[in-house]
């Protein structure tokens, strides 16, 4: 077999492959359910601080956590999560929803998606830790 045909078939069979995946609907980025998957994912990562309460965000990619003496958040990173405390962090309202800028440079900003009502529960939740 010659390197052109081989070359032919590499590049059509991994398009191919990415094609069915996202046809399948297995590309987008992960979604909360509801909210035990929410609090599913915060105590996988931050198992030692339990949640009391959990709030999604509008477009379920995102939950803030409450738990004794605290709040974090948890957001759908591609097809898995990343969980913070927010220690000291506090979000600056944006025209979406809330933005969130932390210390670290592994995770530097994120933006929620909320509508009004849902921004007004989260800051309600985030002044009374």
């Amino acid at each position: 077999m010659s390197l052109q045909v081989l070359l032919v078939l590499v590049v059509g069979g991994i398009a191919g492959i990415a094609a069915i995946l996202h046809f399948m609907g297995l590309t987008g980025p992960y979604r909360f359910s509801e909210g035990q998957d929410a609090v599913a994912a915060w105590e996988r990562e931050v198992p030692e601080r339990p949640a009391t309460n959990v709030h999604l965000s509008s477009d379920s990619r995102a939950s803030l956590i409450t738990f004794d003496g605290g709040s974090g958040i948890v957001w759908s990173f591609g097809d898995d999560t990343v969980a913070r405390i927010l220690e000291g962090t506090r979000p600056l309202e944006t025209k979406t929803g809330l933005r969130f800028d932390f210390p670290d440079f592994g995770s530097s900003a994120l933006n929620v998606r909320l509508n009004d009502s849902d921004r007004d529960i989260w800051l309600k939740a985030l002044e009374a830790q």
